[in-house]
């Protein structure tokens, strides 16, 4: 059975257009049973991939289309002499646990370490210190030996197959692909002839970029999308066929009539070769430093208990109640039991105790805090801890809101900081903790309904009034999609099947491409603090201004066990 290896899904920023969600309903009509992600040099969909697949009964194999270099980072570098340390693209599936881990570990380096000309990539000398659990394919016309061949330099192109054949063991695939292109019939012949005389087998892929032909137009208008480029420049970068799509396996074995067969037989024994689950169920706190003689729970009941005799003493001044002091104490010690009990069960109380002291900190160091909101303010123990200032009792908030043992969720507290001291605060966690245990959390933009019908107009080169006037039809309601826009409004209905062909292509392309991703951003506020290197749990990588941040967005990060804090700045 045929599995498709060479996928990019919208996570390929710009250039990939295969949403995940529409990815396994394809993959279930075509009667497939596995299939990989292997993204542009980023694991950044790796989790929703892994899930989505193994909800629907499927197989995820994670992988990445890494850009690869010989030589060290530091190395000058010339595509346009095709040397030895510019970048090739080729592509890496996990096995097991281990190569998810290298992977992810390398992956990393490449974002914090290995950019060249502004390309995140991993070297050789990183390849031979982790390869252990990965399985190579030397992939497609960007690919290390295929830059060399179709540079008319077949002994660079031996002597890198020479090398992956070694240090990858059994575990190197010499990738054929047919999408079409006239170069590949010449360079498959070169790839059969190297891999049957370096007895390297073969695999044969796709390099999907798509669902369906249909969509390979817009596709290309995507990636000239993110090369900033329009259809009518002069020398603009030509569309490469329509063949990168998701086909059957009928058709794979159609478009590999005239090439060994056992290169697509051998996608089945690459799969069966990845056995990799990124099923979890830990939490990685940091440690609390506690006296021999003390426990993190004690200390959190001993803190606590004695946060509230200072807050009940001042409280009865305060409000002056009819009663006597143990009478309204009564109350709040039967609260902060209830609580302490939740938390301590929920296995939560290092979360409160790292809360607790990093706003103690800010506040002693002249940092002002905001006195708590959200269902964080309903816990009678964040308010003894000083991480809350509001009284919940008084105002008769409710506990469960903000953690109940019936339906497990992290904690969330969102803390408010002097948007001017925040970072001082980030950076005292990073001290504290290590600054490879912190990092901050990606998110994606991404093309919303106006925001595509311009981008797309912009490519197709329409004039600026006509682009401009379209998009305004599209009403300013919410997260409106171009479908109910085009419910909406009867003018931008009737321009979708009566405009011309023109305004036609533009709003067939958008709805094509709406919703896809198109950058990588940082979480406005929150921050990932691990008991450990956060590359030794999940992959990271860097955003716009350097920061470091988890390369999986928030709900995935918290998936693989990272717990988040929300460093909030607020300039009033």
């Amino acid at each position: 059975m045929f599995t498709h290896l060479h996928l990019h899904t919208q996570y390929s920023l710009l250039e990939g257009a295969i949403r995940i969600k529409d990815l396994v309903g394809a993959l279930k009509s075509k009667g497939f049973e596995s299939c990989a992600i292997t993204d542009h040099g980023n694991m950044f969909g790796a989790v929703e991939f892994y899930h989505a697949l193994k909800d629907s009964d499927l197989k995820p194999i994670i992988g990445v289309g890494a850009s690869v270099i010989e030589g060290e980072f530091n190395e000058t570098t010339g595509d346009s002499e095709r040397n030895s340390n510019s970048p090739g693209q080729t592509q890496f599936l996990c096995q097991n646990r281990l190569g998810y881990y290298n992977l992810g570990y390398m992956v990393s380096l490449s974002y914090t370490e290995g950019k060249v000309n502004g390309v995140p990539c991993i070297n050789h000398h990183l390849l031979e210190k982790h390869s252990e659990g990965l399985i190579a394919l030397s992939g497609g016309m960007n690919g290390e030996i295929n830059r060399y061949f179709l540079a008319g330099r077949p002994e660079d192109a031996r002597r890198v197959a020479l090398w992956y054949r070694d240090v990858f063991a059994g575990r190197y695939y010499i990738e054929l692909q047919n999408t079409g292109l006239p170069e590949q019939l010449g360079l498959n012949k070169q790839l059969i002839r190297i891999g049957h005389e370096l007895g390297i087998p073969l695999v044969a892929t796709n390099d999907c970029h798509y669902l369906t032909p249909e969509e390979a137009e817009a596709q290309y208008i995507l990636w000239l999308m993110g090369l900033q480029r329009r259809v009518t420049d002069a020398e603009v970068p030509l569309q490469s066929g329509n063949q990168r799509y998701l086909k059957s396996a009928v058709e794979m074995l159609s478009a590999f009539a005239e090439l060994p067969l056992i290169a697509l037989e051998n996608t089945s024994i690459i799969a069966e070769q990845c056995e990799l689950s990124l099923e979890n169920n830990k939490i990685f706190l940091p440690q609390i430093s506690t006296r021999e003689d003390e426990t993190v729970d004690s200390k959190l009941r001993d803190d606590a208990k004695k946060g509230l005799e200072k807050r009940i003493a001042k409280l009865f001044e305060l409000y002056e109640p009819e009663v006597s002091f143990e009478e309204f104490r009564q109350p709040y010690s039967e609260r902060l039991s209830f609580e302490l009990d939740v938390i301590i069960q929920m296995g939560f109380p290092g979360y409160f105790l790292i809360v607790s002291e990093f706003i103690k900190w800010a506040k002693d160091n002249g940092i002002s805090v905001g006195p708590g909101r959200g269902s964080g303010a309903g816990s009678l123990v964040a308010y003894a801890l000083l991480i809350t200032d509001i009284d919940p009792l008084h105002y008769g908030l409710l506990f469960e809101r903000f953690l109940n043992p019936y339906r497990v969720s992290l904690p969330d507290f969102d803390i408010d900081f002097d948007v001017e001291g925040r970072e001082k605060v980030i950076e005292h966690v990073r001290e504290k903790y290590g600054e490879k245990n912190v990092c901050q959390i990606s998110t994606f933009g991404s093309l919303k309904a106006k925001a595509v019908v311009r981008g797309v107009a912009r490519v197709l080169d329409f004039p600026y009034s006509e682009a401009d006037k379209i998009a305004k039809l599209v009403p300013n309601d919410l997260n409106i999609t171009l479908d109910q826009a085009l419910e909406k409004e009867p003018e931008l209905a009737v321009l979708a099947s009566e405009g011309s062909e023109n305004e036609q292509r533009l709003i067939k392309f958008s709805r094509q491409l709406e919703d896809l991703n198109t950058h990588l951003g940082t979480h406005a506020a929150g921050v990932i603090i691990m008991n450990q290197d956060i590359r030794e749990v999940m992959p990271v990588c860097t955003g716009k201004e350097g920061t470091l941040q988890s390369m999986y967005p928030m709900k995935d990060a918290e998936d693989q066990g990272a717990v988040k804090f929300d460093f909030l700045g607020l300039q009033n």
